[in-house]
């Protein structure tokens, strides 16, 4: 700030933000969950001059809108659906089509997930692996909410247990989904879901499978590999494409491996 004889107190620091002041400079350092915050500062000069000012802090990367909480970040780039990763427990509204490709690397699967992402009736494009050893090809373990959102170029090859959405899938729901394309696995054990990998205890519902599915392993599945629990639920789904096993396998279904 200027001039540098003035001098300045901060009122009202930030949240999730460390202030300081050294000199005539303001230093702010983000801690972790940084988006958004705002902080007043005072700048006196000499006895009887002083002005308080409020200034709004953000990210250099953040959401259209919301908190995650009462308002859902609204997403409308691929760069803002990778920051879904760094905020696994909030609500998502992606207001606009997103192609992963444009990310400057590629995508990785979000480890785990326990919010809700709601596609507003967009197209999530170029999710693609030429090869993947994790479980899942949106998420890793979903317990969270992922609804009204469609994946219409999916080409995925997968080398271990694996499904499309999540490997494992539970508690939560995956509602009004529609999922195109290839998926290969060259894994010579068990599980290929066409949505997820396994589900227990969650539910799958309106969900439209159209994938070209090749594997050696066993259960497979247009939508999940298999059913742990018995109080999942795999309602109103429909599945078309075709299923080509490679091997001497055993629980291939159009629905549930």
């Amino acid at each position: 700030y200027t001039p540098a004889t003035a001098i300045a107190t901060i009122v009202q620091a930030p949240e999730n933000v460390t202030a300081s002041i050294s000199g005539s400079s303001l230093i702010l350092t983000p801690q972790a969950g940084f988006i958004s915050s705002e902080m007043t500062v005072k700048i006196t000069l000499g006895k009887v001059s002083s002005v308080e000012k409020s200034i709004k802090l953000f990210a250099e990367e953040q959401f259209d809108s919301g908190d995650g909480v009462t308002n859902p970040f609204t997403i409308s780039k691929a760069s803002q659906f990778n920051k879904i990763r760094d905020y696994t427990d909030k609500k998502f509204l992606v207001t606009a089509d997103i192609d992963l490709s444009a990310l400057d690397n590629p995508w990785a699967p979000i480890p785990s997930f326990s919010g809700t992402i709601d596609g507003g009736g967009h197209k999530v494009t170029g999710l693609s692996y030429t090869s993947i050893s994790t479980k899942g090809g949106l998420i890793t373990t979903n317990t969270g909410n992922i609804q009204n959102i469609s994946f219409p170029d999916v080409n995925i090859t997968a080398t271990s247990s694996f499904g499309v959405i999540a490997g494992d899938h539970s508690v939560g729901t995956i509602d009004n989904v529609v999922i195109k394309g290839t998926l290969i696995s060259t894994h010579t054990s068990d599980i290929l879901g066409g949505v997820v990998g396994e589900i227990s205890s969650g539910q799958i519902s309106n969900v439209y499978v159209n994938l070209d599915m090749e594997a050696t392993c066993g259960m497979v599945g247009g939508i999940a590999g298999r059913a742990k629990s018995s109080t999942s639920t795999i309602a109103n789904c429909t599945t078309e494409g075709s299923i080509t096993i490679k091997a001497s396998k055993t629980r291939i279904a159009g629905i549930v491996g």
